[in-house]
Order: structure tokens, then sequence, then C-alpha cells
């Protein structure tokens, strides 16, 4: 999150940088009539002088927040200076290097490093680990609420640390893992937030454990067919795509589908009808719509059966009230041409419990005698959650025929067909386009 999501400045490249303005600095506060300040050695803390009542400590988070984890601002009037603390030292040099090239409230302030303060927690033996805490790659945090420390609170916290891959919210259990690259990066940020309320709220913070592999089927002897191994798991994501098209979710609308799914609850089934009638008011978006989802869902949710059954409910309510609209019904076919129905379902329905299943099984049944997935259709996503011999069943249950024509269930248009001009602007690209293609074109600004 600092500036425009450039890649902090390489810590030779801002020593470098440091040496360069030292004797201008030197220079210009003798010249100032102030005893000549030699540079501290950097700290977490950001001495300024020059201070008028016009930099208000509002005013200076403004400034600041964008540089790294703030830890705290004090300005002395009085005196004319204010300390600004970060939670580490690199966030505070790149702040003093901003400090150094812009006016801030309108004024060139003096700084410095300020006397290194003790970072916010204060070791007890041996690194104060806790009895039962060994050192690893992942923070872990207990004791959310939840709002105010949302996930996307949490991932903006957290990006403003080094080496941060994702950051993954157990809302039931409220606790959060946060994944970094390697152990030094989850210690920077485990020691800055250890004993500190986030937003207010006490919490835990600790070094986690990995998840136990929840690959393994849930019953030890019994077959569950979902637990398949997901190829292509994402990895970190960034959910804005290329926010210029005009087919792609802007800004405000990925945070707006995401808020949507975050906040369904089994008491407010409504929520999930709403999300329906929001993706139909942007059908020319659809395909963006399925692949931030499909993002989404596997990058958060991977470990909340219960959320990807709600999200699940929530695609085949589309589809259903998409063909009992004939303005819609075309997306349908281009759900199916696309293969988002079995590429979705696939992430949704991996590694559910024998109740979700049956819930699942109902939900594809019910696709199928409306008619709003194919025989083809109902096959493929039903052998994600069926044995071979339960799948032979389901043919002749529901007498179903993969070479039936497709006139004979609902009006897909064949791929060569010009599409209805509403839908003339969708993306050009193929339907095989790999996953690290998908994936480039999230990255926030990826290079434009």
């Amino acid at each position: 999150m600092n500036g425009e999501g450039m890649p902090p400045m390489g810590m030779a490249a801002m020593m470098h940088h440091h040496h360069h303005h030292h004797h201008h600095l030197h220079h210009h506060q003798q010249e100032e009539g102030h005893r000549a300040i030699t540079e501290n050695s950097p700290s977490r803390t950001l001495w300024l002088g020059g201070i008028t009542t016009a930099h208000s400590e509002d005013a200076l988070w403004k400034f600041f927040e964008r540089f790294g984890v703030l830890d705290c601002i004090k300005v002395l009037y009085a005196k004319s200076i204010a300390f600004v603390n970060f939670m580490d030292i690199p966030s505070a040099q790149r702040a003093k290097i901003a400090v150094d090239r812009e006016l801030i409230c309108g004024t060139k302030l003096q700084h410095n490093f300020g006397k290194s303060t003790p970072p916010p927690i204060q070791p007890t033996g041996k690194a104060s680990l806790g009895e039962h805490e060994s050192p690893s790659n992942i923070v872990w945090i207990g004791g959310l609420q939840i709002p105010p420390l949302t996930e996307r609170f949490l991932v903006e916290l957290f990006s403003g640390f080094p080496g941060l891959i994702n950051v993954v919210v157990y809302e039931d259990k409220k606790i959060a893992f946060i994944n970094f690259q390697g152990i030094q990066h989850a210690t920077v940020a485990r020691n800055a937030l250890i004993g500190k309320p986030l937003a207010g709220v006490p919490v835990k913070v600790c070094y986690g454990k990995p998840p136990a592999s929840s690959n393994a089927p849930q019953v030890m002897g019994m077959e569950n067919p979902t637990t398949y191994v997901l190829k292509n798991l994402v990895p970190p994501v960034d959910y804005y795509a290329d926010v210029d098209h005009p087919d792609a979710l802007t800004e405000k609308e990925v945070e707006d589908l995401i808020e949507q799914i975050r906040t369904y609850h089994p008491s407010e089934p409504d929520n999930i009808m709403k999300t329906v009638s929001w993706i139909l008011r942007r059908t020319h978006k659809i395909k963006d719509i399925c692949k931030l989802l499909e993002l989404r869902l596997q990058d958060v949710y991977l470990h909340q059966p219960g959320k990807r059954l709600q999200a699940l409910y929530m695609f085949f309510a589309l589809m259903k009230k998409a063909k009992e609209d004939p303005e819609h019904s075309d997306i349908l076919g281009v759900l199916s041409r696309g293969g988002y129905v079995t590429r979705i379902a696939k992430v949704l329905c991996w590694n559910q419990s024998s109740d979700g299943i049956g819930f699942i099984s109902q939900v594809f049944a019910g696709a199928y005698e409306a008619r709003t997935i194919t025989d083809a259709e109902f096959l493929a996503l039903s052998s994600l959650i069926k044995t071979d011999q339960e799948l032979q069943m389901l043919k002749m249950t529901y007498n179903v025929d993969p070479n039936r024509p497709p006139g004979m269930q609902w009006p897909m248009l064949p791929p060569t067909a010009a599409a209805p001009s509403r839908q003339v602007a969708l993306r050009p690209e193929s339907d095989s386009e790999s996953s690290s293609g998908r994936r480039d074109r999230r990255k926030r600004g990826g290079g434009r």
C-alpha cells in the first residue's frame, strides 16, 4: 500500500538516497540557525520540526499512512515538533524520503529519525514466545470482531508489512491466518502487533501452525468423492482486473460483490437473492464476475465449506432466474460455453461433508430438471460429488443423455451465431485461457 503500489525501495538504494541528502540537510539546518543535527541511525520514529497548527494530527495521519502501518503520532505544538511512530523501520525510511521531497500542508518540514524507541512489545525471556508457540511463516490472530476487523481491514493492515502472501479469515471461529513468504516476515508482523489492540479490539497474536491438510477425507475408511485434488490452487491474488475495460468490474463493484458474499448468513437467505439481482443488472460483465467468484472463493473460503455452499446456491439461483427472464437467457449459453459452471462448482464442492454433498446433489438435480444445465454438465457436475457407482444410478434415474441435442434443453446459441448486441463487447479471450493469464490481468496496476 505504499504510494501507487510501487515496490518499496531496496535498502541499498534507500541508504544511498539518505547519504545523498545528508549534506544538504546539514547545511540547510545550520542556515536556519538551528544546531546542526547529525543524521540519527534509522529507527521506527520520525522526528519532524517546523510544525504549525496547520499540521493537524489528521493531516499527518493522512500523509504518513501510505508508507506502512502507523503505531502512533504525537504532536507537540508548543515546541513546533511532532513524532511519527511506525511499526517497522523500512516504513519510517520510506516516509523520511517523502518528507525530504514533498511539502506537508504546504510546508517543508525538518526531519530526522527520532530516538529509537523499543518496538511496541517488550520481550520477556526467550523472545517472549508463548508456551506452545514455535516460529513459522504464519501469524495467527484470535478474538476478531467483524466488523471492524473485516478481511479487507486485515489485508490493508498487513500489506504494510513485507512478504505478505494472503489473509485467510475464519469468521465463524473469529480467527485469521496471515501467511507470509518467510519466518522473518511473519516475525516482524507478529512482534509489531503483539499486545496491541487492532482498531480498538483486543486480539491475541502469535505464530500460527499451518492448518492440518484438509485434503484428507473426513470419514476414515469412507470414500468421500469431494476430496479430489484441486489443480491450480490460486496463489496470492489481487481481485482487480483491467478496471478500465467496459466489461470488467470496477474496483467499487469488486468490493461490493466481495462484501455481499462475506456477509451471507443462513439466517438471511434474502441476501443471496440480492446478489443474484445485482449480477443480473450487470450481465455484460458476467465473465469477469465468474472469474472473481472463482478466484475469491478459492483464495479465501477454501476452508469454509459452509460459505462455499451458500455461494453454490447463489450461482445456481442466478442461472434459474436468468432462464426465467428472456432478457437474460443468453447468459446461460455464455456460462456453459465458457465452462464457468463446472469450474466454479469444482471449487465450491471441494471437501464437503456428507450433509453438504446431500445439499449439492439436490441443487444439481433441481438445475437439471429446470434445464438450466445440459445433460453433459449434469454428469460433469455430479462426478464431483458422486462415486462411479452412484453416477451409473444417476444416469438411469434421470434418464440422462449427453448426446441429446442442445435445442431440446434450453436455447443455447451456437458458438458461431452472432451474440445479441448487448453482448458484443464481451472480452475476446479463449475459454481455455491459462490460470496464470487470468491472474496476471488481475494484479492491480500490473505494469500498466
